[in-house]
């Protein structure tokens, strides 16, 4: 009998993922706590270099603009449905700030640990990897400056594509969409109808509870 070919075993891309990103974040923490603050580090010089902060910061500002003028025009077309919206979002709105200052107490309280022993064990590693592993070090800077030259690319073009499209797509909805049955009047007549009906439907569910509490409690 011939022996049976041994498989072989497929990589564990999860668990390497996962090594991977441990050792970024180690790295970024580590560079974070010699410097002091982020802009200071040797990431957020290559970050600012870049230009990856710079094109993030823009769309986040195209972004906030386009959802304020849409508040703004639902207030505009339907004060009511503007202000439904804003009482019955303040609860979740504050409910999301709390669970932000847990996030980030968590977050901070695992970063500083993940900032000491980096601070201790980094130097350790470094030798290690030039002992096991020369010309590594610089195999990696090599690399990581490439790629952050090809994001900085594609940042910037997929950063004015977005925006491009944006006004394009503000444009066409206002010549194509809201016009006829979906003009503003339009908008706020149908708004001012379908709060009128919730209101004389709350109130006829009201008036039924009433009833059968008052025909209720005649019986007893």
């Amino acid at each position: 009998m011939t022996a049976s070919p041994k498989k072989q075993r497929p990589f564990p891309w999860k668990r390497g993922s996962l090594l991977l990103f441990l050792l970024i974040s180690a790295v970024v923490a580590y560079d974070y706590r010699n410097h002091g603050c982020f802009e200071a580090s040797t990431t957020g010089h290559f970050v600012k270099i870049s230009g990856v902060m710079g094109y993030a910061q823009k769309i986040l500002t195209v972004t906030k603009f386009y959802s304020d003028n849409g508040l703004d025009y639902l207030k505009a077309i339907s004060p009511e449905y503007y202000e439904t919206i804003a009482d019955s979002t303040i609860h979740y709105s504050k409910l999301a700030g709390d669970f932000y200052l847990v996030g980030r107490n968590l977050i901070m309280r695992i970063y500083n640990n993940t900032a000491n022993y980096a601070d201790e064990k980094w130097p350790i590693v470094l030798a290690n990897i030039e002992e096991y592993f020369p010309g590594w070090l610089h195999t990696l800077r090599t690399i990581a400056i490439k790629v952050l030259e090809c994001t900085k690319q594609y940042s910037n073009s997929t950063a004015d594509y977005i925006i491009d499209k944006s006004h394009v797509f503000i444009q066409w909805l206002q010549s194509s969409v809201f016009v006829g049955k979906w003009s503003p009047e339009n908008i706020r007549s149908y708004a001012m109808k379908a709060v009128d009906f919730t209101q004389e439907y709350a109130t006829q569910i009201y008036d039924w509870v009433y009833e059968k509490v008052q025909t209720l409690s005649k019986i007893q």
